[in-house]
């Protein structure tokens, strides 16, 4: 749920403000704001990418082992 919570900080703000720039012609906030909302997602998406690779290492290194256990029963 806190990524939720991120997602929304960073995200809604810039696009709200987006949306409310754009009727009223205010080139100068839209750009900034389409900015902000390109560093806020590029942010997200390398923290998510570093933190699925980091997971996976630490997995590979650290992970649970499963090995195949032989059928009993005659199946």
């Amino acid at each position: 749920s806190l990524v939720g919570v991120f997602i929304s900080v960073t995200t809604v703000p810039a696009a709200g403000n987006i949306a409310v720039a754009v009727p009223l012609a205010h080139w100068t906030e839209v750009g900034a704001s389409l900015k902000q909302l390109g560093v806020n997602l590029a942010g997200m998406v390398i923290a998510g990418v570093l933190t699925l690779l980091l997971q996976r290492v630490l997995w590979a290194r650290f992970g649970l082992r499963i090995t195949s256990v032989p059928r009993s029963g005659g199946q």
